[in-house]
Parts: structure tokens; sequence; C-alpha cells
């Protein structure tokens, strides 16, 4: 009974020593950013009838087909590291039977067995077990439990739970900051391809306001044929430009809807439809500090912090290979006690076991291998850093020069339709010659085309800075009625 008693302390001293060893370190107490919901099977939705930026962005994150694999990879990974937390098992067995034994007849017999195993992170390992054994009226119990520690190999950070738990929790950050990138990525996607639906729009609208110009210059032209104050070669330029103005209003047509398919691909909606796209852009240029930006670079990007993750990785798979070369001290014990039937005496034994592995190429090896795979982390991290100031540099050099292209291109509009303002006067006046104005109409389409194309791409330019620089590019976007229309603005020539 006094022996009993002891193992019943001994038992409760050990499940204290597991607790300790279970404290969860700070990093393991990440939560999930999603769930099973945002993979629920949906049909492809139709578009609405106007649709703003942000609803589109939201759209697009709901139902785009890519995304759904970084959703799906940050679960598997909340599910791993929620397995890897789960320190211990507890299973029960149980068995009933009839054995013929000839002479003896039928005997009964019935087992019941419960069994717990639990591992803690310092490498530490203990087995609590319970047998109910009944043959016919007979009856017995045991309590069983085994205890070991490793003192030298897979002790501490290098015991086979403590890195299962580090490199599932490395894996989910991994995950997140991927998880991340992806919704970045989509993000620039639809941003990109909402105005550029909208250029190409803008763009239609510009060609059919030139188609009307031109169809005014060739009524005019031929009006003026019919008084004698121009000749029939101008009538055919007058109507050679309207052919032209026609023509490319069919192409900016077909360039507008087909933009529009590829944006409600990308959203994920159904292909044919024609929503309004609301939200407008305005121009707005800014002023940039190349090394301000680098260096703030360097400290959000979030790639940079995958190659930390993977530094870490292989710094531990080193300190696991040289771990493994070295030789194993390991403590155990065990006490079994009968709680009735048998003897009832307690068994208890304790010792320390050692293994010492001796001349092992393959231990070897892998110890230079895990030495290589580090250097590489580290050169890969390197690398990246550059590549990362390389993006800035170039991301701030393509907005310095797009700027001062928005610049030219804004003088050049002035000067088109300065131009046309005179040669239609001069055409008025009877000074002039008519293919000036239909040449100066034809300028004035042409640049307004090219503005708006170069202040969309400039926004664009700045989306690509804002995504190299680490920031969050769905942050700071444009309003609802943030700006007039570019082709609203255009100047009317005199028919």
């Amino acid at each position: 009974m006094k022996a009993t008693s002891c193992s019943a302390w001994g038992f409760l001293i050990l499940i204290a020593a597991a607790v300790r060893g279970i404290a969860a370190p700070p990093w393991t107490e990440e939560r999930g950013q999603v769930t099973d919901r945002s993979l629920q099977t949906v049909t492809v939705p139709s578009a609405p009838a106007t649709l703003t930026l942000d609803q589109a962005l939201q759209l697009g994150f709901a139902n785009n087909a890519g995304f759904r694999s970084a959703i799906a990879a940050l679960l598997k990974a909340q599910d791993d590291l929620r397995v890897a937390r789960q320190l211990y098992a507890l299973t029960l067995t149980g068995s009933t039977g009839a054995t013929h034994s000839g002479a003896d007849g039928d005997v009964t017999r019935t087992d019941l067995e419960g069994a717990l195993d639990y591992e803690m992170l310092s490498g530490a390992s203990v087995s609590v077990s319970v047998l109910l054994d009944r043959l016919d009226s007979e009856e017995s119990s045991t309590l069983e439990l085994v205890a070991t520690q490793p003192l030298i190999r897979g002790a501490g950070r290098s015991s086979a739970r403590y890195e299962a738990l580090r490199s599932k929790y490395s894996g989910y950050r991994s995950a997140i900051l991927r998880y991340f990138l992806s919704r970045q990525d989509l993000g620039l996607d639809i941003i990109k391809s909402y105005f550029s639906v909208v250029l190409a729009q803008q763009q239609a609208a510009i060609q059919e306001q030139g188609l009307a110009q031109a169809d005014r210059a060739v009524q005019d032209a031929e009006a003026r044929l019919k008084e004698g104050m121009t000749t029939r070669i101008e009538v055919a330029r007058a109507r050679l430009s309207q052919a032209s103005r026609r023509l490319g209003l069919t192409r900016a047509k077909q360039s507008y809807q087909d933009s529009l398919d590829v944006f409600l691909k990308t959203l994920g909606l159904q292909v044919g439809t024609t929503p309004e796209l609301t939200t407008k852009l305005a121009y707005s240029p800014v002023s940039l500090e190349v090394e301000a930006l680098v260096s703030e670079a360097l400290g959000n990007r979030a790639e940079l912090a995958i190659e930390e993750l993977a530094l870490q990785d292989a710094q531990a798979a080193v300190r696991l290979s040289r771990n493994r070369r070295s030789p194993a001290l390991d403590l155990f014990g065990s006490s079994s006690s009968p709680f009735s039937g048998g003897n009832g005496e307690t068994e208890w034994t304790v010792g320390i076991q050692t293994r010492v592995p001796i001349n092992s190429r393959a231990l070897d090896e892998a110890v230079r291998l895990a030495e290589r795979e580090r250097l590489l982390a580290q050169r890969s991290q390197t690398e990246v850093k550059q590549s990362i100031a390389t993006q800035v540099r170039s991301r701030v050099h393509a907005l310095e020069s797009q700027q001062a292209t928005v610049q030219i291109l804004e003088q050049s509009l002035e000067v088109a339709r300065e131009k046309l303002r005179l040669a239609d006067i001069s055409v008025e006046e009877g000074v002039g010659l008519y293919r000036d104005k239909i040449e100066a109409q034809d300028e004035v389409t042409s640049a307004e085309r090219d503005l708006i194309d170069a202040q969309i791409r400039h926004y664009f330019v700045v989306l690509d800075l804002r995504r190299a620089v680490g920031r969050n590019v769905l942050e700071g976007l444009p309003g609802e009625t943030q700006a007039v229309e570019p082709a609203a603005a255009q100047v009317e020539p005199k028919s």
C-alpha cells in the first residue's frame, strides 16, 4: 500500500514537470487570418450595374480562382501548427473474447487499456497506461508509468518535438507573408484592370467626339465646295479623316470590351456584362527621396521576412545535424503498480542509457550539407536585398520619367488646341487651308488620348512603387468623385 502511494506521488510529479515543459513560447500565440468559409464553393456571380473600385476589390478577393490557393495554403499551415501544438496522445483500447480449451471449457477474457503519451518540448516523454484485465471471475488492474529524458542528443532546442513546433510555426509565418503578397498582387491586378477599363472607356469617348468633329468637318467642307470656297481635294481630305476617326472608334470600342472582359475575369465574375465603373482618377505628381524609399523597402518587404525565416530553418538544420552526430545520454525510469490481483508489489526501474556514433559518414555529410544550405540562405538574403533596392530605384526613375512625360503632353495638348483655334479662325476668314484645320483636329484628338494614357500610366507606376517599397497598395485608393473625366474638359472647335 505504501509503495502504491509513492507511485502515485511520482506520477503527479512527472505530470507537473510535463505541464511546465509545454509552456508555449511567445511565437506560438499567432492566430489565423482566414477560415474555411473563404473556400466555400459558389457559382460565378454576375457583375452589378455600377461598380466602385472598393467593391471590385471585395469581389475579387472573394471570387478570384487563383487567390484561393493562397487561402488554402494559409489554412493548411494553420492546421499543421495546431497539430504540432498538441503534445499528448490519448488512446483507449478494449477487447473481449471467449476461448475453448478442451476439458477446461470456455474461458471469457475482457481487457480494457487507457494510455496517455506525452512528449515535452525539452525532449522528455511520459507514458501512463492503466490496464484492466478480467479472466472469468478473476480481475487484475495495473498502473504503469514510463518516462525518459535525453541529456545530450535530442534535448532542449534540438529535441524532435521542439523542432517540429518551431518548423510548423516558421511555415505558418511564411504562409501568412505569402498570403499577404498574393493579396497585394491580386489587389494590384484588380486596380490596374479597373483603370485600364476606365482608360479604354475614355479613349472611346474621345474617339466618338473626334468622329463627331470629323462629321461636322465633312459637312462644312461640302457646303464650302458648293459655294466655291474650297476644292474637291479638301473635301476628300475631310472624308479620309472621317474614315480614320470611324476606324479609330471601332478599335477603341473593341479595346474597351476586351479590357472589360479581362477585368471581370480577374474579379471572378461572369464575362459579358457591362457594369458602369464610377471611381475616377485624378493626376497628382509626387516628390521622391530615393534613399529614404530604399531604406523603407528594406524594412517593410515581406520577401525579406520570408528569407529570414528560410535562414532560421537553415540554421536549425545545422544545429540538428550537429546534434545527431553527438553521443546520446538518456535518463529513463519506469514504475508498475498493480491495483488488484497479482502480488500487490510495485516494481520500478531507473537507469541511464548511452549511444555513441563511431565513424558515421552519413552524419558527417549531413552536417556539411546543412552548412552549405545555410551559406546559400545567407547569400539568397543578400541577393533579395539587392533586388529590392534595384526595384525601388527603377520604379523611382520610371515615376520621374512618367511625370515628365505627363508635363510634356499637357504642354503639347495646349499647343494643339491653340493650333486648332488658329486654324479654325484662318479658315473662317478665308486665308487658311481647310486641311490645316483637319490636321489640327487630328492632333488635338491624339494629344488628348496620349495625355489620358500617360496620367493613368503614372498612377500604375505609383502603385508599382508602393508595392516595391512594401506598402499596402490597398491604402489611399481614389475616391468616387475625385476628378472630372479629362475627355469632358476638351475644347470644342468651331464648325
